[in-house]
């Protein structure tokens, strides 16, 4: 705030809150689409007071209202209070889990049992609208290992088997925009999760963690490769998962950061850069090579 950093349970934290809903607002209207929901309710939130207190500034019951459990299986009475005023307002419950492969949850055996004990937790004590998951390594941040797609791939076939509940993953991929490989690790995952049974929330970019390297691409990707999948048998995907992975996985601990939005975007016409559309339309050339059937 002004060149302040927000703390959480301080004044700027609601400050901040009250700032993230207008902004997003502002952004929707100047986008043209005002009426388009907001996914994570407030990202600057820690507390329970500030999500509140922002939340009266431009949200709406028909938002996604994210409330995440603490790992691993917790939910205290600030992430208790968020529930008990958004379900009393009439919004919709994104209950967000994120069991970590290293923690209390153990190898990718664990993380495949607690992804679908949190999906029973979302619906009993979070009386969620659907699960909104992201399984995350503890050591590489981000859910594109050999080991954690095998979980995920485990638990969502699970879960898709057994229950009716929405289920989202989220792709929290390592290499920033603008890379080989940030779509190969996009694509690795969101076929690995559709095939699985599972739906997926957007891309991402540089482990959701460095400023302005997030940009429209990745959401974009991670739809085309998620419709070109559907109907596909697990064994065919299998096959392609294991051509994909070792285009990156050596890289987990060092991934390129790629470029900033401005660098590869032109910020006046919103379009990308012609090495980004190059970039794209080889890798989905690439793609289509080994068996995916784009729709878009």
């Amino acid at each position: 705030m002004n060149g302040v950093p927000v703390r959480a349970g301080s004044p700027l934290e609601v400050l901040g809150s009250i700032r993230t809903v207008t902004l997003a607002r502002e952004g929707l209207r100047r986008a043209g689409r005002p009426g388009l929901p907001i996914m994570n309710s407030i990202a600057t939130a820690v507390s329970a007071t500030a999500k509140i207190a922002g939340s009266q500034f431009g949200l709406r019951p028909s938002d996604g209202w994210l409330i995440g459990s603490r790992a691993e299986m917790k939910a205290d009475f600030e992430r208790l209070n968020e529930i008990a005023y958004v379900t009393s307002l009439g919004g919709h419950v994104v209950a967000e889990t994120a069991p970590i492969l290293g923690g209390y949850c153990g190898g990718p055996e664990g993380v495949a049992v607690a992804n679908v004990a949190y999906h029973i937790q979302s619906i009993l004590v979070y009386a969620g609208a659907c699960q909104n998951s992201f399984p995350i390594h503890s050591k590489y941040s981000c859910s594109t290992g050999r080991d954690i797609l095998w979980a995920i791939s485990l638990s969502n076939q699970a879960i898709s088997r057994n229950s009716h509940f929405p289920l989202l993953t989220i792709p929290i991929i390592a290499a920033g925009p603008m890379t080989e490989m940030n779509f190969y690790e996009t694509a690795t995952q969101v076929i690995t999760c559709i095939v699985s049974g599972g739906s997926i929330e957007g891309g991402s970019a540089a482990k959701n963690v460095l400023i302005d390297h997030s940009t429209p691409m990745e959401p974009l990707w991670a739809s085309e490769v998620a419709h070109a999948v559907i109907g596909m048998s697990r064994v065919q995907a299998n096959e392609i998962v294991n051509r994909l992975l070792p285009k990156y996985e050596n890289n987990l601990g060092n991934p390129p950061q790629g470029k900033k939005y401005q660098e590869c975007y032109d910020i006046k016409t919103l379009e990308p850069s012609r090495e980004f559309i190059e970039l794209y339309r080889r890798i989905k050339k690439e793609l289509t090579a080994y068996g995916l059937k784009f729709k878009y």
